[in-house]
């Protein structure tokens, strides 16, 4: 009997040390195979750090790469020296860094050598370096990818809910208004809210006290000019197209020295890409196209409807990532 209870004791006891031999040998593996999931390797941070890079047009003589000066960590293969222009904060860049990084497994470090200068910055992943890039400010370097201004066209005619969403926006663009009750009745609206507008003389019908018609008598044009000014004085600019009846009429000597009397200008607006009367898809190839034809000095107005504008808000931010200029367009 005693030997039977010592027989189950000894099998109970090989069983536990059999337990824990297993586990120790399951944590020993666990320990020394590295996952690979937990690291993100050199090329593909070297990858992305470049082309994040490029999105602000920062290449070519920008970018020095050279073999790492630091013998003692295998993991760097190569330093950076990257110049900025004076027009891009480093922050910019590194906040997109870090976007394009956020579905990596690395952690992003940033010294600044010098107050709102020079910085260094290093990039870890499974505890190793990865990458590290000397960031010089040159300030007498600016990016040179010319302008681009937009005027959006009836806004008169949007909800009020999304009106106010434009009106908030701080981007630069100023709204095309045409001679209407509606349109002089949002004018407070938008100068309230910082923003600019101009008036658009058409052949178009509009309410009967702007209205100005070839077939007018001088006194009826008269009555309309005085309403227009009155109603719209806060911004003393108009434009007119100049294939317009209404230009080509003899009554418009009388309709523009009548204006020019009350401090008013005529533009033409044919010099500016009218994209408002086409599809979505239609405006934003234009967009692009005429900006990525820009040399250093290119400059272009656009016309667009104001529901489109949210559409082409991705492109417009691409742009000024390159370091082309959004510029307020002249009213």
């Amino acid at each position: 009997m005693l030997n039977s209870k010592r027989l189950v004791f000894v099998l109970f006891s090989i069983s536990l040390l059999l337990v824990f031999a297993n586990i120790f040998t399951k944590e020993e593996k666990s320990g020394n195979v590295p996952d690979e999931e937990t690291e993100t390797s050199g090329f593909v941070i070297d990858s992305i750090f470049t082309s994040t890079l490029n999105e602000f047009s920062i290449k070519g003589e920008r970018i020095k790469k050279r073999k790492s000066p630091y013998k003692n960590m295998d993991s760097l293969q190569y330093s950076y020296t990257i110049t900025l222009p004076s027009d891009l904060p480093i922050v910019s860049v590194l906040y997109y860094l870090k976007q394009n990084f956020d579905d990596q497994k690395i952690e992003l470090f940033c010294r600044e050598k010098k107050l709102n200068a020079d910085s260094e910055i290093e990039i870890k992943s499974g505890n190793n370096i990865k990458l590290f890039a000397e960031i010089i400010i040159n300030k007498n370097e600016f990016r040179e990818f010319g302008n681009f201004s937009i005027y959006l066209t009836g806004v008169e005619k949007l909800e009020t809910s999304e009106r106010n969403i434009l009106l908030k926006n701080s981007d630069p663009y100023s709204f095309i208004l045409s001679p209407t009750q509606k349109s002089a009745d949002i004018t407070k609206e938008i100068t309230e809210s910082n923003k600019n507008f101009i008036l658009l003389l058409t052949d178009a019908k509009v309410d009967d006290n702007f209205q100005l018609k070839t077939d007018f008598s001088n006194q009826r044009l008269l009555i309309s000019i005085k309403n227009i000014v009155a109603n719209f004085r806060k911004n003393p600019n108009i434009l007119i197209d100049i294939n317009s009846d209404l230009y080509n009429s003899i009554s418009y000597i009388y309709i523009e020295k009548e204006f020019r009397k009350r401090g008013f200008k005529i533009l033409p607006i044919n010099s500016f890409v009218r994209i408002d009367q086409m599809t979505d898809e239609e405006s934003i190839s234009i967009f692009k196209q005429r900006i990525d034809n820009f040399g250093k000095t290119g400059s272009e107005v656009f016309i667009l409807r104001s529901e489109s504008y949210t559409n082409l808000n991705k492109t417009i931010f691409e742009f000024k990532k390159r370091g082309v200029k959004y510029t307020l367009p002249i009213n």
